[in-house]
């Protein structure tokens, strides 16, 4: 079952661009592995949200959502956009029942930058 999750995601996000507008989509890498997702809902503001699959200690599925807030004016740069980013949302780590049903629910607070290349 991991290997199947594994490989879906990477055939589902073969072809995925940045932008600043609309739906994206791509992939989280480490650990856990999985996908991400973010649909623009304003020019600054956007929803993001994860899927990914924790292969340690028995494994667990990782579910989050954040609202973030992008501020473009924060740092200049000579091409393309580089945003600060704050959001604040939640996490849901669902344990693999048969080896232990302590599932967990927390809150998340998001920030950094991201570069957005010119034309994307």
């Amino acid at each position: 079952m991991k290997k199947i999750f594994f490989a879906v995601m990477l055939l589902l996000t073969l072809e995925i661009y940045s932008q600043d507008k609309g739906f994206g989509m791509g992939i989280i890498l480490g650990e856990p592995t999985g996908l991400s997702l973010k649909g623009w809902i304003s020019p600054t503001s956007a929803i993001d949200a994860g899927l990914a699959w924790s292969f340690v200690n028995e494994g667990s599925l990782h579910i989050h959502v954040d609202y973030l807030y992008h501020m473009f004016s924060v740092i200049n740069v000579s091409s393309g956009k580089m945003p600060l980013y704050v959001g604040v949302g939640g996490r849901l780590k669902i344990k693999d029942k048969k080896h232990n049903p302590d599932n967990r629910f927390g809150i998340r607070v998001p920030f950094g930058f991201a570069y957005m290349f010119s034309g994307a």
